[in-house]
């Protein structure tokens, strides 16, 4: 967990400095979404079993709402960001980043961790408490 930082600062600055094109959105919503799909399947709890369907489904519902929202916003903010240079681009290209990517990675835990919350997780007491 203490690489998530780190690791999203790139992320994060190519979200945001990136011409604000379809190909580029969609790249960095993949790239930053396949990457919190795998610290999720990393931090998660191996007493449920996971299938590579479980997988598949979580992986493909954050990339793919991810890409949706992304896309949404782009073509409803188009006109504005055709036109923004500068502080108002990069402030523009923050909001729809984070907006698609704060509703996928939402998502992309609820579906990596569905096995979990369904089956439930094995829980031990710490004898040292007692």
């Amino acid at each position: 967990m203490c690489s998530f930082v780190p690791v999203n600062i790139p992320i994060l600055f190519g979200m945001l400095l990136s011409k604000p094109t379809m190909v580029n959105t969609v790249f960095w919503q993949v790239f930053n979404q396949s990457y919190n799909a795998g610290l999720n399947y990393g931090n998660r709890n191996a007493s449920s079993p996971y299938s590579t369907k479980d997988l598949m489904r979580g992986y493909f519902t954050a990339v793919g709402s991810s890409v949706t929202v992304a896309i949404t916003l782009r073509r409803v903010f188009l006109s504005v960001t055709a036109k923004a240079t500068g502080t108002k681009l990069t402030l523009l290209n923050a909001v729809i980043g984070a907006t698609a990517t704060g509703a996928a990675s939402f998502l992309n835990t609820v579906s990596m961790r569905q096995v979990e919350m369904t089956n439930g997780i094995d829980v031990y007491e710490d004898a040292a408490m007692t």
